[in-house]
Order: C-alpha cells, then sequence, then structure tokens
C-alpha cells in the first residue's frame, strides 16, 4: 500500500472539508473557484508560479474526482507593475500543459471600479478615514488609496473577491507561503476588509499556502 505524504494528506484533509460545506443556497457545495499562478505583468515565470499552478492542478483533479466542479481563474497584475516583461501567451500555454487552463484571465487593473465601490461602501458605513492623503480604515488601519489616488493591493483584491463571491459558491486562493511579498498579511487585512463589507468570509473563501520546503497548508478564515 502506497503511503501519503504531508502534501497528499494536507489536500485530502482539504478535500473532505470542502465536501461537508454548504454553499450559500445551503445546498452542498458543487463548484469551486480557484485563482493560481498570481503573476506580476513585469515578471517572468518563476519557481513559485509553476508550484502555485501545479497545486491548483491538483486540486482541480481531486475535486473532480469528489463531484465538485473546479473552475480555473488566473489574475496578472498589470496595475502596479511599471513594465511588461510577461509573455501571456506563453505563460498561459505552460499552464495549460501543466493541468491549469483558466476560463478567465484577470488583468488587475480592470478590478479599480472594484475597488472604488468598496471604499465608496465603507464610507457610506463610516469606516473609512484619512491621513496625509491616505485613504484607510478607520479602525483597524488598512491603507486603501495612496496619496497619489493609486489602490493599494487590498482594496484591488477586495473587489477581486467580490466578483468572484457574485459567481461563484466558495473560493480558493493559491499562494507562496513564504514569499517576501508578504502575502500571508495582505490576505489577512483582505479578509477584514470583506467582513467591514458584511460577507462572511468563514464559509465563501480559503486559501492555499505551498512553501519551498514542499509543506502545503489549506487554511480557512478564523471567522
Amino acid at each position: 500500500m502506497e503511503t501519503k505524504g504531508p502534501r497528499e494528506i494536507s489536500i485530502a484533509r482539504f478535500i473532505r472539508q470542502l465536501c461537508g460545506r454548504k454553499g450559500p443556497d445551503g445546498k452542498p457545495l458543487r463548484e469551486v473557484v480557484i485563482e493560481a499562478g498570481h503573476i506580476y505583468a513585469d515578471e517572468h515565470p518563476g519557481k513559485e508560479h509553476i508550484e502555485s499552478l501545479k497545486l491548483a492542478a491538483e486540486l482541480s483533479e481531486r475535486l473532480t474526482r469528489a463531484r465538485i466542479n473546479p473552475v480555473q481563474l488566473m489574475l496578472i497584475d498589470d496595475y502596479s507593475s511599471t513594465e511588461t516583461k510577461l509573455c501571456q501567451k506563453n505563460y498561459l500555454s505552460r499552464a495549460r500543459g501543466l493541468g491549469f487552463d483558466p476560463v478567465e484571465i484577470i488583468m488587475e487593473s480592470s478590478l479599480v471600479t472594484g475597488a472604488e465601490q468598496v471604499i465608496e461602501k465603507l464610507t457610506e458605513a463610516k469606516l473609512i478615514g484619512h491621513s496625509d492623503g491616505i485613504v484607510m480604515t478607520a479602525s483597524p488601519k488598512i491603507h486603501l488609496k495612496k496619496p497619489d489616488g493609486k489602490f493599494s493591493c487590498v482594496a484591488l483584491d477586495a473587489a477581486f473577491y467580490r466578483y468572484r463571491f457574485r459567481h461563484w459558491p466558495f473560493s480558493v486562493t493559491i499562494l507562496p507561503g513564504d514569499s517576501p511579498r508578504r502575502y500571508q498579511d495582505q490576505q489577512k487585512h483582505t479578509r477584514q476588509i470583506l467582513r467591514m463589507l458584511g460577507h462572511e468570509t468563514k464559509n465563501l473563501m480559503a486559501n492555499g499556502w505551498f512553501r519551498e520546503n514542499g509543506i502545503v497548508n489549506f487554511v480557512f478564515p478564523d471567522r
């Protein structure tokens, strides 16, 4: 009998947890959207991008076996990049070769209107403060817009999650857990913003974190 490694055990445990969940309609979860392969337009694909795609493909295969339909998405950050190095055609071809074939590629610049709506709704709820031209939440202080008018990653990501919430019952985001970009802090702040907007994050989303040592963890919001 083949012994499963920590990665396989982690994925299997996550699948079991998803199978025990219900969607917003109260019915068993039958579809999950997976965002993976997140890359900046001024980057060339590297090890972390490939690992993200591989994990998403493996998760998709396991979801299909569990009779949960996986829907794959990719986000390309062309908003904060100062130049373009990425060849989207080649990157997408490589992703498909690994088993990740996104039904939609979202350009981060397309999320600006959604980010504006996030700030508008928080302003209406009197949850916004300002300091030295920075737009942020009053408490805790989470930056949403810079003095130069550029939206923060948190504001844009909150808009992206709200887009996913409108179309799919559950969202999984695959990211590197030991990246210097500190994605874990960013995701934490995004969840806080979503809760301020009235979204029950514990029922709508999870993160898949992979590390250079091969460890994979899937984490649901604590509330």
